[in-house]
């Protein structure tokens, strides 16, 4: 269902790195935390590529369903549509206060990734009622203190879950995927938040972004729905702004 989600990941730090202010005397040392978790997470897929193609023998990897040509309308007038529905949603998030809002626009990426209007459809209701099931499981897995080893364990546990099912059904794969990035975002908060807040807001930012993620996946793959994005773009091309 997805096309290169490159561009996901940069929204999602982006994201997150605004919703969680730091101290200016922090900068460097948290830009270094970055740089050295960059190149870790860089090293286990070297390795992970190469214990797949030359230990496992796995098959080569067919290539990803193109979305269309990448002419002025994929790269331009389809990056207009995305970007005006995520800082939609992100505006959305804040004003109606919501806990997390952040989660809003993250949900609204991952919805708009489909390559089909069905794709998209399918994806919104499946994130929404996986993540009803995975804020249960999220919300039972905060209430235990785990040990590091113990935690390193379940976040194995948790991707490997995720990954064996996400290409299968990805409403059972949210059930997973729900802990584990509650996890990564609130690992340094959950400890002085209530649990069943921190799930109840994921599930409302889930639902409102997923929503929202619907809408623009209707203005992308309808050709009158369109029209103005594409007017608007080609109104800057020709200013060559």
């Amino acid at each position: 269902d997805l096309g290169a989600p490159g561009y996901f990941y940069f929204v999602l730090a982006a994201l997150l790195g605004s919703f969680f202010p730091f101290e200016i005397k922090d900068f460097i040392f948290l830009v270094g935390l970055i740089c050295i978790g960059g190149m870790v997470a860089n090293l286990m897929a070297f390795l992970y590529s190469l214990s797949v193609i030359y230990i496992f023998k796995n098959t080569p990897i067919q290539s990803v369903s193109a979305r269309g040509n990448l002419g002025f309308n994929a790269v331009v007038v389809d990056s207009l549509i995305m970007g005006f529905f995520i800082g939609l949603a992100l505006f959305i998030g804040q004003f109606l206060e919501l806990e997390r809002s952040y989660w809003v626009a993250v949900s609204c990426t991952v919805i708009m990734q489909g390559i089909t209007l069905n794709s998209v459809w399918l994806k919104q209701t499946q994130r929404i009622l996986g993540t009803l099931l995975g804020v249960m499981f999220a919300w039972f897995l905060l209430g235990i203190h785990f040990n590091a080893l113990e935690f390193v364990l379940l976040m194995m546990f948790l991707v490997f879950m995720t990954e064996t099912l996400v290409f299968r059904n990805y409403a059972l794969a949210m059930i997973f995927i729900t802990p584990y990035v509650t996890y990564l975002a609130e690992e340094a908060n959950f400890m002085h938040y209530d649990t069943s807040l921190l799930v109840i807001a994921r599930l409302e930012d889930v639902v409102v972004g997923s929503i929202l993620g619907l809408m623009g996946g209707f203005v992308i793959y309808k050709k009158s729905l369109r029209v103005p994005f594409k007017f608007i773009a080609n109104l800057v091309f020709k200013m060559k702004i």
